[in-house]
């Protein structure tokens, strides 16, 4: 076991000696600084622009309510429209919503005769894309509740069903009031029943882990064009053929192992952690499907240049098709091929988890075949 222990040490040693491995770690701790504040800022991706021209009543409770939920979005409020648009125009903001002052008077008409001439508010656009579409469900989800208090009085108050003469509105609207808790109406839950952090949940953050795991590939990708750049230099020359291919998986599972410790303290700082002994089996499962991969591509790609190049490809990859920011459906076959995703999806998943252990059973496969077929060429 002692030589394991050296072998480790020297080559650790080695990747502290050299500046692009230092770059990366200090990567992890940047990253999550640079995350942990943005989730504290409130700062969307989309900027809104909000006129509320009767300068409060309804208009100044939708402002507060779409304010209250601006993880998304970052609502500003203007005092005018032609300043607004101006800003508009200038790509300052992404989008103007103009409450008018006869809000309540327009929600009133909408309920009785629905239509375009009695918008409730009117959305200033430059073009139209899809971040504009799902935010502007912000806007109907704030207006919502006072269209909806509106047209249950006026079916209530109209109906023939009911004999509603001597209730007044105050009292009717009570019974609706009365009926909505304030509860939540979904629970949502990862298939493995364990419980999602509230970071999780927070769409700036949520993405780390993913991008975490891929500083980690990363690292794998400079480990093995280290080994690549000595065995030129005839560093393992002495070594043999198929003793070099294990000496390349102990260069990458080092600069890897090294790595994931710093990614196993950012998760926990971030607050996206789950339960501690999750992590820690997780993550060793992924370090060793890191260093397989990069190992096996280095043993197809032998060439520094190329493999720098393929690299490249594989990290920008990666973050495309593995579930880091979005995860659509036709994406799932073609992210199974990087084990950046076994080890996102097997937080909560235990299904992931035992693919994960079969993924590492095919590529450690692929492995003892390299490995056989080296000693054989002795």
């Amino acid at each position: 076991m002692a030589w394991f222990f050296k072998w480790f040490f020297f080559l650790s040693k080695r990747l502290y000696k050299n500046a692009a491995f230092i770059i990366i770690v200090l990567l992890i701790p940047l990253s999550a600084l640079a995350f942990e504040l943005s989730a504290k800022k409130p700062v969307g991706f989309v900027s809104i622009a909000i006129v509320n021209e009767a300068k409060g009543g309804i208009g100044e409770e939708i402002i507060e309510t779409l304010k209250a939920d601006s993880v998304v979005t970052s609502v500003i409020e203007y005092g005018d429209e032609k300043t607004a648009v101006e800003d508009l125009n200038a790509g300052k903001i992404d989008t103007v919503w103009v409450l008018p002052a006869d809000i309540e008077e327009r929600i009133e008409k909408y309920v009785k005769y629905p239509g375009k001439d009695n918008y409730l508010a009117r959305v200033i656009i430059t073009e139209e894309n899809v971040k504009i579409r799902l935010v502007r469900k912000k806007l109907f989800g704030a207006v919502f509740p006072y269209v909806s208090r509106s047209f249950y009085l006026n079916r209530v108050k109209n109906s023939e069903e009911f004999d509603l003469s001597d209730i007044s509105d105050a009292k009717a609207l009570r019974y609706y009031d009365n009926f909505f808790s304030g509860g939540e109406l979904f629970d949502f839950a990862p298939p493995g029943g364990s419980t999602v952090r509230e970071n999780e949940k927070n769409i700036l953050v949520s993405p780390i882990r993913g991008l975490l795991s891929a500083v980690v590939m990363l690292c794998g990708f400079a480990g093995a064009m280290l080994f690549i750049r000595d065995n030129k230099n005839g560093v393992f020359s002495r070594a043999k053929s198929s003793s070099r291919v294990l000496i390349s998986f102990a260069s990458q599972f080092t600069a890897v192992l090294n790595i994931s410790v710093f990614v196993f303290v950012a998760v926990f700082a971030l607050g996206v952690n789950t339960a501690v002994w999750r992590e820690a089996v997780i993550l060793l499962i992924f370090s060793i499907n890191a260093s397989l991969f990069c190992t096996l591509l280095g043993q197809i790609i032998k060439n520094l240049n190329v493999y720098a190049c393929a690299a490249t490809f594989l990290t920008i990859a990666q973050m495309a098709i593995c579930p880091i920011f979005f995860g659509f459906q036709f994406q799932y076959y073609p992210q199974l091929l990087f084990p950046n995703t076994y080890y996102i999806n097997s937080v909560h998943n235990n299904a992931y988890l035992v693919y994960s252990l079969i993924y590492c059973a095919v590529q450690s496969a692929m492995f003892c075949i390299l490995y056989m077929k080296k000693r054989r060429q002795v």
